[in-house]
C-alpha cells in the first residue's frame, strides 16, 4: 500500500516537475538555405531545435508558417492548410534526450516569381504523461526571394540583336579596348615595349607601334513596369533574359528602373555599371522583389538616363506610343 502511494506521489512530482520546466532551456533557430532561387528551384527551410538542459523533453510539437503558395517536396509531411489565412503549417512532433538537439530539413519551391515569408509559429511541450501542454511562440521571421523566368531567348536576341550588333562594330568587343592601328619610325622619345621588332627588321629601322584606343563597351539598361501585373510580370522576364545576353556577351550595364521593392531597404532605382555574378543577382532580386507599384511615371525614368550611352528599354507597349 505504502509503496503504491510513493509511486503516485513521484508520479505526480514528475508529472509537476516536467510540466513546470516544459520548454525550460529549449532553443530554436530557423534558416533558409538559399536566400534567391528561381521558380521551382528546390532549396531547404532549415529548423533546429536544441535541449540544454540535464533533462529529458518526451514530447516537443511545433508549428511553422509557411506560405500556402509552397510546395513541400516531402513524402509524408504533415500540414495544415488554412486558406483563409493564405498559410500552411508544417507539423513536426518529436523528443529530446538530455543536452542533445535535433535538426530538420524541408525541401520547398515556389513556382511564381515574388518575395515569400516564414513567419515563425510555436512550440508546445508538457508534462511526462502529455496531459497538459505549455505554448512558446517563434518569433523567427525569414524569406525568400524568387526571381522571374527568363523570357525566350530566341525572341530578345532578336529584338536586341541589331543594336547589340551596330554597338559591336563601332566599338570593337575585344578583351583589352586598344587596337594596333599601324607603325611610325621610332625617335627616341618613345618607351622600348612600344618598338615591333619585327617591322624595324623588315623595313631595316626601328619603328614603333600606333595604337587606337577605342571605347569600352557598356549600355544602360532601363525598366519600366508602367502597367497591368501580366504586363509588368513579361517585363521583368524580359529583362532577365537581357541582363543573361549582356553577361554572356561581356558587356558592361548600368541598371535604372522604377521599381517599388517589397520588403528590403536596398533600391534598384539606379544600379552603377558592373559585370558578373554578384552584379547580376543583385539586379535579379529586385526584378524578384518589385512590385505592381511604380516610383515614377516612364518620363521621369528617363530624364535619369544618360543620353550619350546605349540604352535597352524594357517596357510594354510600342516605342512610339511611349517616348
Amino acid at each position: 500500500m505504502w509503496i503504491l502511494i510513493a509511486l503516485v506521489l513521484v508520479a505526480v512530482l514528475i508529472q509537476h516537475y516536467t510540466f513546470k520546466y516544459a520548454l525550460e532551456d529549449l532553443h530554436y533557430n530557423s534558416e533558409i538555405s538559399k536566400l534567391l532561387c528561381a521558380p521551382d528551384e528546390i532549396f531547404e527551410f532549415i529548423t533546429t531545435v536544441n535541449n540544454n538542459s540535464w533533462r529529458f523533453v518526451p514530447y516537443i510539437r511545433m508549428r511553422e508558417s509557411i506560405s500556402d503558395a509552397a510546395i513541400v517536396h516531402m513524402e509524408g509531411a504533415h500540414l495544415e492548410e488554412y486558406r483563409f489565412m493564405k498559410e500552411t503549417w508544417h507539423i513536426s512532433k518529436l523528443f529530446l534526450m538530455p543536452r542533445s538537439g535535433v535538426v530538420l530539413k524541408l525541401p520547398i519551391s515556389f513556382p511564381k516569381r515574388g518575395r515569400y515569408i516564414f513567419s515563425g509559429g510555436e512550440i508546445k511541450s508538457g508534462d511526462f504523461l502529455g496531459l497538459k501542454e505549455k505554448s512558446m511562440t517563434i518569433p523567427h521571421k525569414r524569406e525568400v526571394v524568387i526571381y522571374p523566368k527568363p523570357a525566350d531567348y530566341n525572341y530578345t536576341i532578336k529584338q536586341i540583336g541589331g543594336f547589340l550588333g551596330d554597338i559591336s562594330v563601332r566599338r570593337f568587343i575585344i578583351e583589352d579596348p586598344i587596337l594596333t592601328a599601324g607603325f611610325s619610325d621610332y625617335t627616341g622619345r618613345e618607351p622600348m615595349k612600344s618598338i615591333s621588332w619585327s617591322q624595324s627588321a623588315k623595313s631595316g629601322r626601328m619603328m614603333i607601334k600606333t595604337y587606337d584606343h577605342t571605347a569600352e563597351l557598356n549600355v544602360s539598361l532601363v525598366l519600366n513596369l508602367e502597367g497591368s501585373e501580366e504586363e509588368i510580370e513579361k517585363s521583368l522576364s524580359l529583362c532577365h533574359t537581357v541582363c543573361h545576353i549582356l553577361e554572356k556577351k561581356r558587356i558592361k550595364y548600368e541598371f535604372y528602373s522604377n521599381i517599388v521593392p517589397n520588403g528590403s531597404s536596398a533600391s534598384w532605382v539606379f544600379v552603377a555599371e558592373g559585370l558578373g555574378e554578384r552584379h547580376f543577382r543583385f539586379i535579379l532580386e529586385g526584378l524578384g522583389r518589385a512590385s505592381y507599384d511604380v516610383r515614377e511615371p516612364l518620363e521621369k525614368l528617363l530624364d535619369r538616363v544618360p543620353k550619350e550611352r546605349g540604352i535597352i528599354l524594357v517596357s510594354h507597349g510600342k516605342v512610339e506610343e511611349i517616348i
